[in-house]
């Protein structure tokens, strides 16, 4: 028989969700989105955002990352309602045409990550490119009680730069992005997922209190470290069961079983940044 390792994913996450447990309680969920509605590859089709949005509004307490990180846990509790983020990366403008009516009218604040030497331009990736919002979108979105990010400057590989272009590019992205919206910006993500002991001490120098990577896992109500949050990668190709079990244990445990638990990486992110983990 294969071993459940080999099996297609939505497959083995339903299998894993199926599981059940009674630990789910003991972490909160971060969501990881680009784009919805376009033509962006990766871009989750509005009507299924719609009801990703009704199933987490009706299991989770929905918080922007700032809040959670500014409303830690003390404890874990089987009668604690799990809190999730939604967070998008990159600034798309369907981020704005298409993923902020669907955020209202479900009554739901999210992160939005900015890179902003492109607002009001384009983004460019390595086999798409796509419209970013402009100023005055991001100012409307943090009028509407939704949360701004930083995604750097340019989105470069900031392990691949020297110590002062990063934070070059940490610190004129929240310069930028606080004179915009009129509201501390505390909440980071690296581009690219690209992070180092080294660059993760220069978010915290820069003044952020939280960042947000691309490795995929739920983030625990204790000890998480709050510069290298792990979140669950939503995109198109992600359907609604795969999606109940993004946001439930069954990620936990596919993470486990595909051997990306315990790190190195991740073990040296733990270790570097007391001063980030949760009290």
């Amino acid at each position: 028989m294969t071993h459940p390792r080999y099996w297609p994913k939505d497959l083995l996450m339903g299998a894993l969700m199926a599981l059940g447990g009674d630990r789910s309680s003991e972490f909160d969920v971060v969501l990881l989105y680009h784009s919805v509605g376009s033509d962006v590859p990766w871009a989750v089709p509005t009507k299924t955002f719609r009801c990703q949005l009704e199933l987490v509004k009706s299991r989770f307490e929905v918080v922007t990352l700032g809040e959670m990180r500014r409303r830690p846990v003390s404890s874990s509790s089987s009668q604690r309602k799990r809190r999730l983020s939604i967070t998008f990366d990159d600034g798309a403008l369907d981020n704005y045409t298409q993923a902020l009516p669907a955020l209202e009218e479900a009554g739901l604040k999210a992160t939005f990550f900015i890179v902003s030497g492109c607002l009001g331009g384009t983004y460019k990736a390595s086999y798409y490119e796509t419209s970013t919002m402009d100023q005055a979108e991001v100012k409307e979105i943090s009028a509407r009680g939704h949360e701004i990010g930083s995604h750097s400057v340019s989105h470069p590989h900031l392990t691949q730069i020297p110590r002062r272009d990063v934070l070059a590019e940490l610190s004129g992205s929240k310069k930028h992005l606080e004179d915009l919206v009129g509201e501390p910006v505390t909440s980071f993500c690296y581009p690219f997922g690209d992070c180092n002991p080294e660059v993760l001490h220069c978010v915290e120098e820069a003044g952020f209190s939280c960042a947000t990577g691309i490795h995929e896992g739920l983030c625990p109500v204790n000890g998480v470290n709050w510069l290298m949050l792990p979140r669950a990668d939503i995109n198109a190709s992600v359907g609604m069961l795969q999606f109940r079990a993004k946001v439930s244990l069954a990620l936990e445990r596919y993470e486990r079983l595909r051997g990306r638990r315990n790190s190195r990486r991740e073990s040296i992110f733990s270790a570097q940044a007391p001063s980030a983990e949760r009290p």
